[in-house]
């Protein structure tokens, strides 16, 4: 019996020891896990930590931060006051890069703007000059051709221009000039252009002509525009001119030609005292004696 149960006790110590050596491996790998899931959530943790201040950034950047601007931007403009490059780029070093290269980029586009303007424009009387005259007579007559209509070219010369200049000056010359630009303009439609060629030279280039009649109206117009006399130095000058007409396609469909044969009306007109204005015929040609300039 004794034997028995020193054997049953052996048994029941090795049960307990391979009992205690279970619970504790299983001790371990819970350990481990454990040690797992807790590496896992915090790194989810972190992971969207990150998230979370990309977004903000992300959002702010490209929402609030815009939002921001343009509320700033709306109460300026409810103020009146101007907008500037600088408020709508970033206050760093890129935005000051971006704002200062917008604004040399701004300038350099109003100076070519003036300097093509001043290309092709006079610059005492703001009328467009003969630098792109033939082109525009050649496009309006090429439209002439494609809407069945006619179109005009007044030569203008004001008389007498000279000795005005001798007598009052340059400045009074420049005065004359300058009214009789402002004279035309208004005495002819908007669609219209005036051309200063010369000194004292004006073209006028009249467009989308059904009948001559609407020719002679404008003519008239232009005639009645330089009546009133001019103030200067106190003393009144008239404006007087001499104003020749030739018509396309009637006289030529070339653009040269039509303004060197209103140019030889307005010197018939010039030299026929009765009259101020001359319209273009092929007779004129023929006796064709130009006074000098």
């Amino acid at each position: 019996g004794k034997q028995y149960m020193d054997n049953i006790r052996n048994l029941l110590g090795k049960f307990g020891n391979t009992e205690a050596l279970l619970l504790e491996q299983r001790k371990g790998d819970f350990k481990a896990s454990r040690a797992k899931i807790e590496t896992l959530v915090l790194v989810q943790l972190i992971f969207f930590t990150f998230l979370a201040a990309f977004t903000f950034l992300f959002l702010s950047r490209n929402l609030f931060q815009p939002l921001k601007v343009l509320l700033s931007s709306t109460k300026k403009t409810e103020k009146g006051e101007p907008l500037n490059i600088s408020d709508v780029v970033p206050h760093d070093e890129m935005g000051y890069l971006l704002s200062r290269f917008f604004t040399m980029s701004e300038k350099i586009h109003e100076r070519t703007k003036v300097l093509g303007h001043k290309a092709f424009h006079d610059e005492l009387t703001g009328l467009k000059n003969r630098s792109k005259m033939s082109d525009e007579i050649e496009s309006a007559i090429n439209n002439s051709k494609e809407f069945n209509n006619k179109l005009a070219i007044f030569f203008i010369d004001l008389n007498d221009f000279k000795i005005l200049n001798d007598t009052l000056g340059h400045d009074a010359g420049d005065i004359i000039l300058k009214e009789a630009a402002v004279r035309l303009k208004t005495a002819i439609r908007s669609d219209d252009s005036v051309f200063r060629v010369g000194g004292d030279e004006f073209v006028v280039l009249i467009k989308g002509i059904k009948a001559i009649a609407e020719v002679q109206y404008i003519v008239s117009k232009v005639l009645k525009a330089t009546e009133s006399p001019v103030v200067i130095q106190g003393q009144q000058t008239k404006i007087s001119l001499s104003l020749g007409v030739a018509i396309s396609p009637d006289d030529s469909e070339d653009s040269l030609d039509i303004v060197k044969f209103a140019d030889i009306a307005m010197y018939a007109a010039k030299r026929d005292k009765d009259t101020n204005y001359k319209f273009y015929d092929s007779s004129m040609l023929k006796r064709i004696s130009d006074p000098k300039r």
